[in-house]
């Protein structure tokens, strides 16, 4: 059935992040990884995550889902000794943000955000959200009602380079 919900299944953002999801779950990484005698698991996702962007369906749907399964293996792991946080970031200097066209508010450098992350991860925090202005902003938006939200949604500036679902 040609469709644009179907044509967002296929998508290489979805696929992408799906398939990830899957070898990550399928391989077991977590029990292996050890940080002063700890074992510990970090899932990363995105502060996108929270609600849903009209400038990037895709990632966001898909962060939306590697968050919350990072956070259900959170306390399903727990009894195993196995600390697992979720990082959520806002905009942090990558390939893709170097080449991003739509505004990144709160920027953060790189560097930045490794301590930000390393701190939170000894300390053991589950959900690892930053910076917390982009957080608040997103926790907020994905809180309202959803034809408010939609229309906040409406008013934020629309990515560039963002594709638009091809109807099959």
């Amino acid at each position: 059935i040609a469709s644009p919900a179907n044509a967002m299944l296929n998508h290489p953002k979805v696929e992408k992040n799906m398939a990830a999801l899957e070898a990550y779950a399928c391989t077991s990484p977590l029990n292996k990884m050890e940080l002063n005698g700890t074992k510990i698991g970090v899932v990363t996702a995105s502060i996108a995550g929270y609600g849903p962007l009209k400038s990037c369906p895709a990632y966001s749907a898909t962060k939306a889902c590697v968050k919350t399964w990072g956070l259900a293996l959170r306390g399903m792991l727990r009894p195993e000794g196995i600390k697992v946080s979720v990082v959520c970031p806002g905009f942090v200097r990558s390939r893709i943000t170097d080449r991003n066209t739509c505004p990144m508010p709160f920027f953060m450098e790189a560097d930045k955000a490794a301590r930000v992350i390393l701190g939170r991860v000894d300390r053991n925090v589950g959900l690892i959200a930053f910076p917390w202005p982009m957080r608040l902003a997103s926790w907020g938006l994905a809180s309202l009602p959803f034809r408010i939200n939609e229309l906040v949604n409406r008013l934020l500036p629309a990515k560039v380079a963002a594709g638009k679902p091809k109807v099959l």
